[in-house]
C-alpha cells in the first residue's frame, strides 16, 4: 500500500472540509482518516508525527488513529501487551490492522513510542476488568521502554499520563455516529451468519456490543456483522469474542493478544 501525508501547511483547510463532510470535529478526525483508508480511499493517510511541524489537533489525530486500531479495530484491552507480544513474534505480517500500523506508524518510526508508552505506563493505558490479572511488562521491556523515553522524539507522548487523551474502544467510537438516526441490524445470511450493522446516535462499538443479543444464539461467536456509518462508509466487519466477550475485526488469535 502505498501512503502519501498531508502537507501541514494545507492542514487547516483540510480540517475544515474533513469536518463540513462528517459532522465532526476535535480528536475523531483522525479516525476517520484512518477508516477511510483502510476502506480503500486514495486520501491521504495522516499528518508528518513531526512534533516541530503540527499542531496540538494534529498530534491528537496522530495517535487517536493508531489507539483506535488497537483497542476498537483489534479490540485490544491491553494495547501494550499486544503489540509486545506481536513484537516479540518478529511482527509477523498477514494481519490487515497491524500490517496497517505497521506501514504507517512503524514507517514513521514511531509505533515504538507508542509501546514504550504503554509499557511505562502499563496499569493507566490497560482497560482490563477490575479483578483481572494484569500482564505486567517484562523486566527486559520495562528496560527498553526507559531507553526509548531517553530519546528526545518521546516527548511527543509525555505531559503527564495520558497526554493525547487516548481512552477505550467505548471513548474511541463516541464520534462515529449517525446525528439523528436509529442504529439497525439485520441478518443478510442466516446461514453463514452474515448481517450489516448501520451505525446510530451511539458510538458503534457499545451499541453493536449491546445488540449482538438480538443475534440467533446458534454459535453467536460465528457471526460476522460488517458496520457501515452513513458519512464514514464500510468501518470493517466485525466478531465477538466467546473468550473475551469483545467485539474484534480479524483473527481472533491477534485479537488474544491484547487480551
Amino acid at each position: 500500500m502505498s501512503l502519501s501525508f498531508f502537507d501541514p501547511r494545507k492542514m487547516d483547510r483540510f480540517r475544515l472540509v474533513d469536518s463540513q463532510l462528517t459532522g465532526t470535529s476535535g480528536d475523531s478526525w483522525g479516525i476517520e482518516l484512518v477508516l477511510r483508508a483502510l476502506a480503500g480511499s486514495r486520501a491521504p493517510v495522516l499528518p508528518t508525527p513531526d512534533g516541530m511541524s503540527i499542531d496540538h489537533g494534529q498530534y491528537l489525530a496522530y495517535w487517536h488513529g493508531l489507539h483506535f486500531l488497537a483497542v476498537a479495530r483489534l479490540g485490544w484491552k491491553d494495547p501494550g501487551s499486544g503489540l509486545r507480544a506481536w513484537y516479540d513474534q518478529g511482527r509477523p505480517e498477514g494481519d490487515p490492522t497491524l500490517d496497517f500500523i505497521s506501514s504507517v506508524w512503524g514507517a514513521d518510526k514511531t509505533l515504538d513510542i507508542y509501546l514504550a508508552w504503554a509499557t511505562l505506563n502499563h496499569e493507566h493505558v490497560s482497560n482490563l476488568e477490575p479483578g483481572k490479572p494484569s500482564r505486567a511488562p517484562s523486566e527486559v521491556w520495562q528496560r527498553w521502554a526507559r531507553g526509548i523515553q531517553d530519546r528526545r522524539d518521546l516527548e511527543l507522548l509525555t505531559g503527564g499520563g495520558n497526554p493525547p487523551h487516548l481512552g477505550s474502544a467505548l471513548d474511541e467510537t463516541t464520534s462515529i455516529r449517525d446525528a439523528g438516526h436509529q442504529s439497525v441490524l439485520t441478518i443478510t445470511d442466516s446461514r453463514t451468519r452474515r448481517g450489516v450493522f448501520l451505525t446510530g446516535e451511539e458510538g458503534f462499538y457499545e451499541d453493536l456490543t449491546n445488540r449482538w443479543s438480538e443475534l440467533p444464539e446458534v454459535a453467536p461467536s460465528n457471526w460476522r456483522i460488517d458496520v457501515f456509518n452513513r458519512q464514514l462508509g464500510f468501518i470493517g466487519t466485525y466478531r465477538k469474542s466467546r473468550a473475551t466477550g469483545r467485539l474484534h475485526v480479524g483473527k481472533h488469535s491477534v485479537h488474544m493478544l491484547g487480551n
